[in-house]
């Protein structure tokens, strides 16, 4: 049974150094809002979205209200960005905050786009070990002027994949009037045993 772990020296009872949640309110016509934190080491720190809630009642208006990317954008504080085109809606992100001790793993950070709407898009990150490491989604937006529209729902949507250890790729099914902001972390486990 593990019941501690030595870290750089010094000896821990388990691996993570502390959790944090909250909601970050985006208002009525903003793009961006933040949620302060207690202070982390950003590349000892992941994030996970845990859902999102708006006051919009069209689905029209997806596009604008519940199409949101939220990352850690320093050391205190986590932002949620969405594509305010439409402007009269609340939306609410729940988020939890991850930090580990060092050692533990190590984080990169990004975003990655469909340049024009094509059908795919990718960003260069520093090399990994893909067998010891994980890509976390932490949402997307749409950054074109057209309303989120059901025949063309699948220009609306994409997924991410580590497709070599220097690149993340978006894939959309169909090219599309939207362009997408993806956020992500890659996420590269140090600590041997713990890959599995």
């Amino acid at each position: 049974m593990l019941k501690g772990l030595t870290l750089n020296g010094m000896y821990r009872m388990g691996l993570v150094k502390q959790v944090q949640r909250g909601t970050i309110n985006v208002g009525i016509a903003a793009a961006t809002a933040t949620l302060t934190i207690n202070e982390v080491v950003m590349h000892n720190t992941i994030v996970h979205i845990l859902g999102v809630l708006t006051d919009a009642t069209n689905g029209a208006n997806l596009n604008s209200s519940a199409h949101v990317q939220a990352s850690l954008t320093s050391t205190t504080a986590v932002t949620a960005a969405l594509n305010a085109i439409d402007g009269a809606f609340n939306t609410q992100v729940s988020v939890e905050v991850i930090e580990f001790y060092p050692g533990v793993l190590r984080v990169q950070r990004g975003t990655v786009t469909n340049a024009g709407g094509a059908s795919s898009g990718s960003t260069t990150v520093t090399a990994v070990v893909t067998g010891k490491t994980f890509l976390n989604a932490l949402g997307y937006y749409c950054t074109g002027a057209v309303a989120h529209n059901a025949v063309q729902v699948n220009a609306y949507v994409g997924h991410l994949t580590l497709s070599a250890p220097t690149t993340v790729v978006l894939t959309v099914d169909a090219t599309g009037p939207q362009e997408m902001v993806h956020g992500f972390e890659l996420v590269e486990i140090l600590m041997h045993g713990l890959e599995g």
